[in-house]
């Protein structure tokens, strides 16, 4: 009995066939990755903002009472001044850990303040000064392109291994009747992280964006580190889907 080959092109047909579907499951795994995670990051934020938060504000609270009472021992009172201070780095190092799970500054205080906070804590850390500029109206975002804007700006600086010490950053956003486009720059002396995780952002990052059908490039460009992000509008009246909750 003689075994009939598939001709080469049906063969090659298959093969394409099975690559896609291949990508496209993969692609899914992926989105249903990025959505779990979301959804991780907003309940550890939630459950940091309830507890550790609140408990440790209630107890900074009480050791100021006590530093402005009369009563006490001068030593006593070096000692709950030194607790009150680690109490305070405390509360701010969880906040931004809770900021870095699930960016609630853009839901309460909008992407553009949100921006200029991760901005804040770049001077803070490496003295860098910057404006970002910022034409359009940015408070009328779709919730999606917001976080998506910010995560970007947030991953993007966390990428970044170092930057001199007097670097000059620059950031853009400029809305159009097309879309959103997102720039920003990071000094010569700055590279990018290879770490297995931050390979996994980025490509996170890049699905985002293309979910919304936009474009995103970071690259370190003679030197440089860039990213361009692009987010196309949807047209008014049609409805917007919401961040992952």
């Amino acid at each position: 009995m003689t075994h009939k080959e598939n001709p080469p092109a049906k063969r090659d047909t298959d093969t394409t066939k099975q690559s896609l579907e291949r990508t496209e499951q993969l692609t899914d795994l992926l989105h249903r990755l990025d959505s779990l995670r979301d959804q991780e990051r907003m309940q550890l934020s939630r459950e940091l903002h309830d507890t550790l938060v609140s408990t440790l504000s209630a107890t900074k609270l009480e050791c100021d009472w006590l530093l402005r009472s009369p009563v006490g021992e001068t030593e006593n009172r070096q000692r709950l001044s030194r607790v009150s201070g680690s109490l305070t780095e405390a509360i701010q190092f969880t906040r931004q850990v809770i900021d870095q799970l699930w960016p609630t500054a853009v839901q309460h205080l909008g992407l553009v303040a949100a921006i200029q906070g991760q901005l804040a804590a770049l001077r803070a850390r490496w003295g860098v000064e910057v404006q970002p500029d910022v034409q359009g109206d940015m408070e009328t975002l779709p919730e999606v392109h917001a976080m998506t804007l910010y995560r970007a700006v947030q991953e993007t600086l966390t990428l970044s291994a170092e930057v001199a010490s007097a670097p000059r950053v620059q950031l853009s956003l400029r809305r159009s009747s097309k879309g959103i486009e997102l720039q920003l720059a990071l000094p010569s002396t700055a590279r990018l992280r290879d770490s297995p995780r931050s390979q996994l952002d980025g490509a996170l990052m890049q699905e985002r964006v293309l979910r919304l059908r936009g474009e995103y490039l970071l690259a370190n460009d003679g030197g440089t580190i860039r990213l361009r992000l692009f987010l196309p509008l949807p047209p008014r009246g049609r409805g917007i889907a919401h961040a992952a909750p």
